[in-house]
């Protein structure tokens, strides 16, 4: 007789597979399980949307957001070692509805999504004493290049479309999405596209 061993997926577990760098950077660089959760189960609903996360590091919102929600999560990542431990970690405990793509958000459709997750993906570009590693290329301008084609994305977006921001300014954001609820002491921002 075989036993199958179900793997606990809790946050301990998740951060225990990073390096020890990582996990040491996790609580400002990665969203934790619970907003994660929160944030996966506004943005799918339940209308089983596609997510998309922009800046998705090593991919804990999309692992917990598929884990939490029927949703399917995309996240894009211009580090593609975070995207490779994104991607062994959502095989490892069997996260069949979660990739993270390696690419430039400048080159990414927004098209395919009906939600989106931004836990202030740009701001190392304005913060580069807070960035994460040095494997990627930071400048100021590319925080605005960023933001103006994150914007304009969203703003073709079909009405609808639902946005959660974690932490940031929302600069990217068009005028016509609407804070709808906020938690977290209003860091936690839930939006939707009403035209």
């Amino acid at each position: 007789m075989s036993t199958i061993v179900k793997q606990v997926i809790n946050e301990q577990a998740f951060d225990d597979l990073l390096s020890d760098n990582l996990k040491a950077k996790s609580k400002r660089h990665f969203t934790s399980a619970e907003v994660a959760i929160k944030a996966a189960k506004w943005l799918v609903g339940k209308d089983k949307r596609k997510v998309l996360d922009i800046g998705a590091g090593v991919g804990k919102f999309c692992f917990f957001g598929a884990h939490s929600t029927g949703g399917q999560f995309v996240g894009i990542e211009m580090r593609l070692k975070l995207a490779e431990i994104a991607n062994d970690i959502f095989k490892q405990f069997d996260i069949q509805n979660a990739k993270v793509l390696h690419g430039n958000i400048t080159d990414f459709n927004f098209s395919d999504f009906n939600a989106f997750y931004f836990y202030n993906p740009f701001q190392e570009n304005l913060s580069q004493h807070l960035r994460l590693d040095s494997s990627v290329l930071l400048a100021r301008e590319f925080y605005f290049i960023y933001s103006q084609h994150t914007c304009l994305q969203l703003a073709s977006a079909p009405k609808g479309t639902r946005l959660v921001t974690y932490h940031g300014c929302n600069f990217e954001l068009p005028q016509s999405y609407t804070c709808i609820q906020t938690e977290e002491n209003e860091t936690l921002k839930f939006w939707l596209k009403e035209d």
